[in-house]
């Protein structure tokens, strides 16, 4: 079950083969490792890539398509839970993770493929909307870039609906396997390889390095960095409960006349999200919130129950009269306890990049960028990230 952003676009890269050396081996070929492997080679860092199927199978191929610079929680419930200094940090960096990777976005795709009109949060109750205008309140204050809409001056159906909404202006949509793509041709021009169907087997940490082994090679580095979101506690057992497979499910529509707002849109807590591509589909995925315990899964299927759910949203709530879907597919996330990811060493040789609760897209950027930095002393680890804290 391939999704609409994959297509024909899956890398065919051949496995592994034999033993050979690196100095950093990233596991696990997603938006978070794909980035860390960027960003490493561009220091100098000769990196090799493994990931059990091709560069982006997973999440990063699988996803809604939007490109939000946001947190796992809103800005007021980041400060309320996180603390205001943590939350300040980590909004300042993915902010500036977000830049970048519009930089390289744009280097990618065509403007068929990337939209920069923001993305509109519509609340689900009055409690979200309360919440909303204190997280408006609280990016103002910060200098960080955000708009309040009245229900009044919301457009076409939507005005029936909500009573307003946040206007994100710096968010967006695009193709992600375009992105992903791109990364493994950039990657490789530096001197980086990238290989598919090497699932790995067996990680230890012997004379001063790390062996990563896959069914039919084996890598020698100075560093392991396992970016594999929900997979990790197949690789780490003791974070089997640290970072928990989630699905998700997406569908796609036929093309359909312009939506009387071109902004990306998210709803009822996030549990919906949606945006109109240049070409007039609609791609819209949600709803796991109907479904919780089925949807608490890592195997890829889709759930007819939501699936169903999304078809009525989409007639009732987006289009306003029936529309044909053409592509449906299921994703898995990983969500953490506390909704931080785990960036940092599980052991000095074997680093974590994981745990991106549904904003991998950004957040990613921001997490390989400060494991970096880690790994060669230009700041220190982030606490609060510490992949040990739930050991």
């Amino acid at each position: 079950m391939r999704s609409y952003w994959q297509g024909d676009m899956l890398l065919s890269s051949g496995p592994l083969q034999g033993r050979t050396t690196a100095d950093v081996v990233v596991v696990g070929a997603g938006f978070a490792g794909l980035w860390f492997a960027y960003l490493a080679s561009q220091r100098g860092f000769r990196v090799m890539v493994l990931d059990g199927e091709a560069p982006g199978y997973g999440a990063s191929g699988r996803n809604g398509g939007l490109m939000t610079g946001g947190l796992a929680l809103s800005p007021r419930d980041a400060v309320q839970q996180w603390g205001e200094g943590l939350s300040v940090n980590l909004y300042r960096r993915v902010i500036r993770a977000q830049e970048a990777i519009r930089q390289a976005a744009a280097r990618a795709m065509g403007a068929s493929d990337l939209k920069q009109d923001g993305c509109l949060v519509l609340p689900g109750d009055h409690t979200e909307w309360e919440m909303l205008k204190a997280s408006a309140a609280w990016l103002a204050a910060h200098g960080f870039p955000s708009r309040l809409v009245s229900g009044a001056d919301l457009p076409g159906i939507l005005k029936h609906s909500w009573p307003g909404g946040l206007v994100y202006p710096s968010d967006g949509s695009w193709q992600p396997m375009k992105l992903v793509r791109w990364l493994v041709r950039a990657v490789e021009s530096r001197g980086g390889t990238v290989f598919g169907r090497s699932l790995v087997r067996d990680i230890r940490e012997e004379s001063g390095s790390v062996a990563v082994r896959t069914d039919r090679g084996q890598v020698e580095a100075d560093y392991a960095v396992l970016a594999v979101n929900a997979s990790l506690g197949r690789l780490i057992p003791p974070l089997a409960a640290a970072v928990v497979p989630t699905r998700g499910q997406m569908l796609v529509s036929e093309p359909v006349d312009p939506l009387p707002y071109t902004w990306a849109v998210s709803a009822d807590w996030g549990y919906l999200y949606w945006h109109q591509r240049v070409d007039g589909r609609i791609a819209l995925g949600g709803f796991r919130n109907l479904d919780v315990d089925r949807e608490s899964s890592d195997t890829l299927a889709l759930n007819p129950r939501i699936q169903e759910a999304l078809d009525q949203w989409l007639s009732d709530r987006i289009v306003g009269r029936p529309v044909a879907v053409d592509y449906r597919w299921a994703g898995i996330m990983g969500f953490t306890p506390d909704r931080l990811p785990l960036v940092g060493p599980w052991t000095p040789r074997q680093l974590v990049l994981a745990g991106f609760n549904g904003h991998g897209s950004t957040n990613t950027y921001m997490a390989a960028e400060h494991l970096l930095h880690g790994i060669v002393g230009d700041e220190d680890w982030l606490a609060p990230l510490d992949p040990r804290r739930f050991d």
